[in-house]
């Protein structure tokens, strides 16, 4: 009898999914107020006929922030786009094998395409207002597309004759598709760093079926879900919050109310605990975590658990880089004005020759490089084939990055080998040449030097990437890595190591033991093997360590 009024007979947990809307903190957040913003686009308006973009259109649709206000002239940041000439280089013939039909009845049949290689330079710069450059980058250079993929060609002859017959609208269509494709990756990049951008997520609630919770819980599902839609038409509102609040509040009850450790009552308590969690993740306030902790505990629902604590640790990260805010923050813009900072927003009829080729042979790039003397010599990187964006370096390979400068009054071209430098910068990237911590044997690495990207750096520590493709040709190509290395060491902490990975969490606590809020961040998980995480931990160790 009391079991019957507790409501604790036949229960089943039931997923009910809905849709909300929140706001995409950014993940390099600048300063408060820098609220506008222009955009500049450079190319030959006839090149974007050839791949049948229209400026105006492109300008119109694309690069609008919605946590910044964007302004024709002036602005607290510009982002100039430069887009090449567009070149066909040539074609290649390949083939794939395709299975057709089920059981005995199944065959495998021959499909017929082309790979067409082209030349497509794209370049991004941002400034703020005083013209200093935030970022820049080249995003695009050799590119691919096909013809004939998934049009079930059986053979050669009969694709290369329908190629040959639309050659002209074949290139349009696919530079296209190629050019949208790069740009929507460049405005994605540069939205997820600096924007506010409002999006929608498909999130899951728990009801408990045969339970006299059940009509409560319905009640706060809807309650929320309508509260999260009155901030996608509205943006934040006393209200909509006061809705959220009493919902979590009722899920929190039933974790107190439900003993999480009787058979009869932890769906309730997980149900609960659960409800909360997801809807203080999205609000994003950092209480969901708590939340998470006693879902996680029930031991119901592994999967969608966790899955739901990678989203944790995402608003963590959110979070401490945005700080004061939440996931229904939008910056208030009425009043935002831009300053007289010179930028031209618009399209303008151009083709820089850094873009376009060189007589050199590539594409090219101002910067400049130190030799181990530390003496520091400004020039010209030439890209013979490739992008900045994905360097090959070493004589070995020829088609790696030279370096064209004067010494003593003569031109002098470096194949930026790294026994003979110290680093170079260009392109908005710093790299260093250092001692070989591949995971090879200490045999194999001991006396040679190879090329770090260097992804962080400061008085008193450095983060470093190799990375594959920086020689190809060579064994040093076959190891991709992160290494660590303080101002006050000489060794390379290698992270890649497989001693180091199989005790990554305890290697790092090491590292970090003269940090001690670092070393426990790493003991209790929060900070990860990743690229991101290394530089996080970096920027802590400068910022908030002795």
């Amino acid at each position: 009898m009391l079991l019957m009024c507790l409501g604790l007979t036949a229960q089943s947990l039931k997923v009910q999914k809905s849709t909300i809307s929140y706001v995409d903190l950014p993940n390099e957040p600048m300063a408060p107020e820098m609220q506008t913003y222009s955009v500049t686009v450079k190319g030959s308006k006839s090149d974007w006929t050839k791949m049948n973009v229209m400026p105006s259109k492109f300008l119109k649709a694309n690069f609008n922030f919605t946590g910044k206000k964007r302004v024709e002239k002036g602005g607290h940041f510009n982002i100039e786009i430069v887009v090449g000439a567009s070149e066909i280089l040539g074609d290649a013939n390949e083939s794939r094998d395709i299975k057709k039909g089920t059981g005995s009845k199944a065959v495998t049949v021959k499909e017929h395409y082309k790979v067409i290689s082209a030349m497509l330079p794209i370049t991004y710069t941002i400034k703020d207002a005083s013209g200093k450059v935030m970022e820049e980058d080249i995003t695009s250079n050799d590119v691919t597309f096909t013809y004939g993929y998934g049009k079930g060609y059986k053979t050669r002859v009969i694709m290369s004759k329908a190629y040959e017959s639309s050659k002209a609208s074949i290139y349009m269509d696919g530079l296209n598709r190629v050019f949208t494709s790069e740009m929507e990756k460049l405005e994605t990049t540069i939205r997820d760093k600096y924007d506010y951008a409002k999006k929608e997520q498909k999130i899951e609630f728990f009801l408990l079926k045969g339970s006299d919770e059940d009509a409560n819980m319905s009640k706060h599902i809807a309650n929320v879900e309508k509260a999260f839609a009155s901030y996608k038409e509205d943006g934040a509102s006393d209200g909509a919050k006061s809705e959220i609040e009493a919902a979590i509040e009722y899920w929190a009850s039933l974790t107190k109310k439900y003993d999480a450790s009787n058979k009869k009552e932890k769906k309730v308590h997980f149900a609960g605990a659960f409800n909360a969690a997801v809807a203080s993740l999205w609000m994003g306030w950092l209480d969901a975590g708590k939340y998470h902790a006693k879902a996680k505990n029930v031991g119901v629902k592994k999967f969608r658990t966790a899955e739901l604590g990678k989203e944790m640790v995402i608003l963590e990260k959110d979070l401490e880089v945005n700080e004061g805010m939440d996931r229904q923050y939008l910056p208030d813009l009425s009043s935002a004005e831009a300053p007289d900072s010179g930028f031209e927003g618009g399209f303008f009829d151009e083709v820089p020759a850094s873009t376009s080729g060189t007589s050199m042979g590539g594409v090219i790039s101002e910067g400049y490089m130190v030799d181990l003397a530390g003496t520091k010599y400004e020039g010209t990187f030439v890209f013979p084939s490739g992008s900045p964006s994905s360097p090959k370096f070493g004589s070995k390979s020829k088609s790696g990055v030279e370096f064209h400068y004067e010494k003593d009054g003569q031109k002098v071209v470096s194949d930026l080998n790294p026994k003979n430098i110290s680093g170079f910068h260009f392109n908005g990237q710093t790299y260093a040449a250092a001692d070989a911590v591949g995971l090879g044997s200490a045999l194999m690495t001991k006396g040679k030097r190879i090329i770090y990207q260097m992804l962080y750096h400061s008085d008193k520590i450095a983060v470093m990437a190799h990375r594959q493709y920086f020689y190809p040709t060579t064994k040093e190509g076959h190891d991709e890595f992160v290494v660590v290395k303080k101002a006050n060491e000489d060794k390379l902490h290698n992270t890649g190591d497989l001693s180091f990975v199989m005790k990554f969490k305890k290697k790092m606590a090491a590292l970090y033991e003269d940090c001690s809020k670092l070393s426990q961040m790493y003991l209790d998980g929060k900070l990860r093997n990743e690229e991101a995480d290394h530089v996080r931990a970096a920027k802590i160790y400068t910022d908030e360590c002795k």
